[in-house]
């Protein structure tokens, strides 16, 4: 399992309310984290899917710009969103998703990657992925049904500017 280690300085914040019974404790609250790396875990070869199609570099540590987001812990598992998480060797990701009480990962998340190789045929655009397996190893996935949707509404935009066009600016009647 890879470990924290920092850099000449990090920065770590966290706020947290605790409440229920004993037994049934629910933490909810938010938590940044700040120039420090995982040592021995190689997020960017994890995500070979995107790393191939952006040209991106691992190493045998993850550096880690900025990370933040929101957590909510109950004995049924974890709840995490408005995840926000900046690599320098990858570029900004974010979303959210769950972490069951097994262990499980089921996360829906977005990269946009530092563009180089064929990744600039994106132009920036957000990347979708999901994160599944268990939390000792994670598999990443694109999310080939975000992409299609997202480029379903896409043609949808660029069909309705076009009618607009013909028309003049003007509603069909």
């Amino acid at each position: 399992m890879p470990g924290l280690k920092s850099w000449d300085h990090y920065t770590a914040g966290v706020k947290a309310t605790i409440e229920g019974p004993v037994n049934r404790l629910v933490t909810t609250g938010s938590l940044t984290l700040n120039n420090t790396k995982l040592a021995g875990f190689n997020l960017p070869s994890r995500m070979s899917a995107i790393e191939k199609l952006a040209g991106i570099k691992g190493g045998s540590d993850t550096e880690i710009q900025e990370f933040s987001g929101n957590v909510k812990v109950a004995p049924e598992g974890m709840t995490a969103d408005a995840i926000k998480l900046i690599l320098p060797a990858i570029g900004e990701l974010g979303g959210g998703g769950t972490v069951g009480s097994d262990n499980s990962l089921n996360f829906k998340m977005q990269a946009t990657v530092h563009t180089g190789g064929v990744a600039k045929i994106v132009n920036n655009e957000p990347v979708p992925f999901t994160v599944e397996g268990t939390c000792a190893e994670p598999v990443f996935h694109p999310d080939l049904k975000a992409v299609v949707k997202e480029e379903v509404k896409g043609v949808g935009k660029a069909a309705g500017g076009l009618l607009k066009g013909l028309l003049g600016g003007k509603k069909p009647n």
